[in-house]
């Protein structure tokens, strides 16, 4: 099947639903942050385009970035898109709704070819201007080197904030591997796995009596890890489920060089993810409803577990200011985020935080902190106690 249409377009996936909500979520924070020098533009980067939009009209990734640079070129930004597609049918489609949909004065580019072969072309639209790549490839791998070569360290890349937000398919490893494992793979197929994933290392991990699925996330793991390290970047990977329950099917990896953007993934990622339970919430009472069953239930117990989920985010986070205090007098939030949301990274965010900073400074464990993800400090307050006590020497 072409992912780029048919089937695919029908309806809005659960995976993608998420998918869609993390980058509507990051897309103007990154923009507003990075486009803050004159002359304030900033590019967003779409590699694998598609049609633009579901069948039911639903807004894809084109729209989604297009959206942001409306909202975002009246307040002293200019954001221009760049959409690559590949296949003529899906380009002719995505440039016709470009042309109906694009707001008044938008600036956008259109290519069509395959993203590898117009990366040169889009390097050039997007040089000296802060960056942020779209690159998701539906299942096709991206060859290592040119992600971290001719992406994330393009020309100019120290000077102008560079990041990427990426599809990892663990679906795609995970039937490549078993193939792998039985044999079943040519000399050059095992070539261009290779110079996809950087190297060779991968193999080993096929030899292991893991199910493939679960290869295929401890590969994606490591493979963000190698990427970061070629590149200089840090990284930040969510695992994206077609259903409630099911095996993870992508990774939605980010790469930054400024701290800032993992706070700001994190925040994404964490906002999209409730969305989603939400939105199966949603689906929950219209198919309970259809089939005669009592209106408002399936949303009513939606609602109580998603109140005690919260509830459980901001006691996770309470507990884990109170293990950071327990080695510091004070501290940055954001500058310590994995040990603050240490077991709920991606699920839990500022607003938790904040709640959780609140019931401490009430307890006088803290003092009142504000601005807590914006260069805010949390300090120990006058009936602050180790969390763990001292053992006995």
């Amino acid at each position: 099947m072409n992912p780029h249409s048919g089937s695919f377009f029908k309806e809005k996936q659960l995976a993608a639903f998420l998918k869609h909500g993390i980058l509507s979520r990051y897309l103007e924070p990154f923009a507003t942050k990075t486009g803050v020098a004159p002359p304030h533009r900033v590019m967003l980067v779409d590699g694998y385009a598609g049609e633009g939009q579901y069948a039911d009209e639903t807004p894809a990734s084109p729209l989604l970035l297009l959206e942001v640079a409306k909202r975002l070129n009246g307040r002293n930004r200019l954001v221009e898109c760049v959409f690559v597609e590949k296949v003529e049918k899906t380009y002719n489609t995505l440039t016709a709704l470009l042309a109906e949909k694009a707001p008044p004065g938008a600036v956008y580019h259109a290519l069509h070819g395959e993203f590898l072969q117009q990366l040169g072309a889009v390097c050039k639209l997007v040089e000296g201007r802060p960056t942020l790549f779209f690159i998701d490839p539906f299942g096709r791998m991206f060859p290592f080197d040119d992600f971290v070569d001719r992406v994330l360290k393009r020309t100019g890349y120290r000077a102008s904030a560079t990041e990427a937000i990426i599809n990892f398919s663990l679906k795609s490893v995970w039937r490549v591997g078993g193939r792998f494992a039985k044999g079943q793979l040519s000399d050059n197929a095992i070539d261009r796995l290779n110079g996809v994933f950087g190297g060779d290392w991968w193999q080993a991990h096929f030899k292991s009596n893991l199910p493939a699925s679960q290869i295929a996330q401890v590969i994606g793991e490591e493979y963000m890890t190698r990427v970061c390290n070629a590149a200089g970047y840090s990284g930040w990977s969510v695992k994206v489920h077609p259903k409630v329950g099911n095996a993870p099917i992508y990774l939605l990896q980010a790469f930054t060089r400024h701290p800032d953007g993992m706070v700001l993934f994190g925040q994404a990622a964490s906002g999209a993810a409730e969305a989603l339970r939400r939105e199966i919430a949603v689906q929950a009472e219209a198919a309970a409803v259809a089939a005669g069953e009592f209106p408002g239930l399936a949303l009513s117990i939606a609602d109580n577990e998603e109140a005690a989920l919260q509830a459980l985010y901001v006691n996770r986070v309470r507990e884990n200011v109170r293990a950071v205090l327990d080695v510091t007098t004070e501290f940055y939030p954001e500058r310590r985020y994995d040990e603050v949301f240490e077991g709920v990274l991606g699920e839990a965010r500022g607003t938790h935080l904040t709640q959780a900073c609140a019931q401490l400074a009430a307890d006088g464990i803290i003092e009142r902190a504000t601005k807590l993800l914006r260069g805010g400090v949390i300090r120990r307050g006058p009936n602050w106690a180790p969390l763990k006590p001292a053992t006995p020497k």
